[in-house]
């Protein structure tokens, strides 16, 4: 668990942690220069568990150093992944263990909560097979980074997070490329809550220039739907990645995608392309309803 500046929900988050966390595990946390009391907290809640170890930057150096010191620092076989303004939910980590038996990456669906911690929605239902996943993918982040639970070896063949704005979504992406098994169960095992002060909330990808993310996208994209045009699937990239309107090469680009995803997938197990066919049908109603530039 990577913290900055955390101290508004850090408390709620640790207790749903530690309660969950099994006997035989450790939490890691990072404090990555916190300036508000968050390096307190830590320290109190270090004071009271074993099973917690504590790291610290004196001055920031970003999320994707920070998750890959902390998988350094450990010698598990399994790693999970926790935010520190979330809450887990009962079986949070028994199910990722468990799915993680069979899979390289685990994830699990979510409840959306409220800055005060009330219910705002889900994810999509059902559950999302190895076979299902890398299609999602290309359709943007199908999975939350806080659910993710995976084998270390799988993690460091990969060779860890690389320095881009969205650092798990590249991860994922480059894990299906290279043919890891990554799955998505249906019960939720957190609760993730959206606030005006979360990383999430600044979408900092938006802004991100590093190729690593475009090379990660088209080499899986190259291995679903085969070779394609560079420039259209960087059209494709940016609409699932960025808000707002969109060119009208953009959009068409887009309405491809969607139809090759729609016709490629046809041998899917029937739950698979049912859900997939519903996110198909969603973006397409965005789509039709983003402006156009």
């Amino acid at each position: 668990m990577p913290v900055l500046n955390a101290e508004q929900f850090l408390h709620e988050s640790m207790s749903s942690t530690m309660r969950t966390l099994p006997r035989d595990a450790e939490l890691r946390l990072l404090d990555d220069g916190s300036t508000d009391s968050t390096l307190r907290i830590l320290e109190d809640w270090a004071s009271k568990d074993a099973r917690i170890r504590l790291h610290r930057h004196e001055t920031p150096q970003g999320v994707h150093v920070s998750l890959n010191e902390l998988a350094q620092a450990g010698d598990s076989e399994v790693i999970g992944r926790m935010d520190a303004d979330d809450i887990c939910l009962p079986g949070r980590w028994t199910r990722g263990l468990r799915a993680t038996r069979t899979a390289d990456m685990a994830f699990s669906t979510v409840l959306r909560i409220n800055e005060q911690g009330w219910p705002i929605g889900a994810d999509q239902p059902g559950p999302l097979s190895a076979q299902a996943v890398p299609w999602h993918l290309l359709l943007g982040c199908a999975v939350v980074h806080g659910t993710v639970t995976m084998r270390r070896k799988h993690f460091e063949t990969l060779g860890g997070y690389e320095n881009t704005g969205a650092e798990d979504y590249e991860l994922w992406l480059r894990s299906a490329s290279r043919g890891g098994r990554i799955v998505r169960s249906a019960v939720p095992t957190v609760a993730y809550r959206s606030h005006s002060h979360q990383t999430t909330h600044r979408r900092p990808w938006e802004n991100d220039e590093t190729p690593v993310l475009e090379e990660s996208y088209t080499a899986l994209a190259e291995k679903l739907l085969g070779p394609g045009d560079k420039d259209e699937r960087r059209r494709q990239l940016s609409a699932v990645t960025h808000r707002g309107p969109i060119s009208p090469n953009t959009r068409a680009a887009v309405a491809r995608l969607l139809d090759e995803v729609h016709e490629e997938s046809q041998n899917l197990p029937v739950l698979d392309r049912v859900l997939l066919e519903w996110r198909i049908r969603r973006e397409r109603f965005r789509l039709a309803h983003r402006p156009v530039d």
